[in-house]
């Protein structure tokens, strides 16, 4: 998706949005009077049948409506299926067909607005990401703000990815300022630790190391590998050699060494051990010596 097609469809989604809320308010009053009876008295003639009449076609516009809901919904699911198979491709489609699906309801759309800045940033689309996040996050829906915390955290990760540590800073002002559920805590541990990296806070890193390498066992094999990455940077700075070494091999042995890289490029001044050595070029050499 270019930027072109990412705000053509920002457009639309603001749009359909503000639309589905107007709507919504329309329908709501026209049944709440039907409901009264006031119909039948502003109507010329004063037909009687008038508050039926509407009170149907109210009910009738809510049925479709919801059964549009249910249909991004299913969007959303299959997209997920997508992605489990690998087709990242279909799985974006498919999203893009449920945001944009006009909806009374706000949810599935941000749903599938959350679920495709999650997609961007997974495949390195952290632009994208950042602004899907950042749209989100000013969205005013009910739907929106149930989201709010695991788009800002998406927000915060995509500018630090971005290298703008005063947006992701901002963002982690916020996070750590809010009253965070424990899996919220969880999930901002890698965020956090790679923000203490891009900083140089290299005393932080070391001394919570113990505990923070506890907590990173529980995260997903990429995050937790990451995490430790981090840790073992802090303790390289540190002096202390002998937790550097055991927190980088346990990393690598839950994520790919080109991948710690391509992420904490700072991993290339970590020593040349045997079991530290990150093929740094495409070519396999390794950072600092040559084949």
């Amino acid at each position: 998706m270019s930027s072109e097609e990412l705000q053509d469809l920002l457009r639309r989604v603001r749009r359909g949005l503000g639309l589905g809320w107007v709507l919504n308010l329309l329908l709501v009053g026209a049944g709440t009077l039907a409901v009264l009876g006031g119909w039948s008295h502003l109507l010329p003639g004063h037909a009687p049948q008038a508050d039926l009449v509407i009170l149907l076609t109210v009910a009738g516009t809510w049925m479709v409506m919801t059964v549009s809901g249910a249909s991004s919904l299913r969007l959303v699911s299959a997209a997920t299926v997508h992605l489990a198979d690998g087709r990242a491709d279909l799985a974006e489609r498919a999203l893009l067909a449920g945001a944009t699906k006009f909806n009374l309801i706000a949810a599935p759309c941000v749903l599938a607005m959350q679920n495709l800045a999650a997609l961007a940033h997974g495949a390195g689309r952290f632009d994208q990401s950042a602004a899907i996040s950042r749209f989100l996050l000013q969205c005013h829906r009910r739907a929106a703000r149930k989201l709010q915390l695991r788009n800002r955290l998406l927000l915060a990760d995509s500018e630090l990815m971005q290298g703008d540590l005063q947006q992701a800073y901002a963002q982690l002002k916020v996070l750590y300022a809010s009253e965070l559920p424990p899996a919220a805590q969880l999930a901002l541990l890698p965020t956090a630790c790679y923000y203490e990296v891009a900083v140089g806070a290299w005393e932080c890193l070391a001394w919570a190391a113990k505990a923070r390498e506890q907590l990173a066992r529980l995260l997903p094999a990429p995050q937790s590998g990451m995490t430790l990455a981090c840790l073992a940077l802090g303790c390289q700075h540190q002096g202390r050699l002998p937790q550097r070494d055991w927190l980088f091999k346990q990393a690598t042995l839950l994520v790919d060494r080109d991948a710690l890289v391509e992420r904490l490029p700072l991993l290339a001044a970590l020593p040349g051990e045997a079991a530290m050595r990150l093929p740094w070029r495409k070519d396999g050499s390794v950072f600092g010596e040559s084949r």
